[in-house]
């Protein structure tokens, strides 16, 4: 299917692997050899599977396709594979904090990267909430997190709901002490 679909774009793809919102996963077998179509631009990962994203890294390396993580939790250790980067959703929130730690990574500051990644970890458990790991949490905490920082409304549209008011103030709680401290 992922085969027919590149022989009908006009632009190369960037396969996306995120089997928890699709319930379907791309499997390392046949990704190997679909790997290998020149119509692949990169591939992002969002199953949150080390060991699947080390030996996807391993296909990869051959034809030199760039890797990306979904989980902004793993980036660090991404990074430190030799992936290509993420999509996190914090960077809508602190930019500037991901590419500390991209750079930090890729200049071989280990040290800087685990302090780094402690905030990201920080910012997923107080944005993201702690009890679940799904589209809302993820969604409407971030939009919380930019409306305390005037980029835009906090209101999310269903079927995502909205953050509750106690999260709503441990979001703004961390936001506040994290502006503070960049000052």
């Amino acid at each position: 299917y992922t085969r027919h679909l590149l022989e009908e774009l006009p632009l190369p793809a960037l396969l996306y692997n995120n089997p928890s919102l699709t319930k379907v996963a791309f499997q390392l077998e046949p990704l190997r050899d679909l790997l290998q179509h020149p119509g692949i631009a990169g591939f992002k990962d969002s199953s949150g599977d080390l060991v699947y994203f080390h030996k996807l890294k391993k296909m990869a390396d051959s034809r030199d396709i760039p890797l990306f993580v979904g989980p902004e939790e793993l980036l660090m250790d991404v990074l430190v594979m030799g992936g290509a980067g993420g999509v996190p959703g914090g960077a809508n929130i602190f930019p500037s904090l991901y590419v500390d730690l991209f750079d930090s990574v890729k200049a071989g500051d280990i040290s800087r990267g685990r302090t780094l990644h402690q905030k990201i970890m920080q910012l997923s458990e107080t944005v993201y909430g702690m009890t679940a790991y799904g589209s809302s949490d993820i969604t409407g905490g971030i939009k919380a997190a930019l409306s305390l920082l005037d980029v835009c409304g906090s209101h999310v549209s269903a079927p995502l709901q909205n953050v509750s008011r106690e999260r709503a103030r441990l979001i703004e709680a961390f936001i506040t002490k994290q502006t503070s401290d960049d000052e």
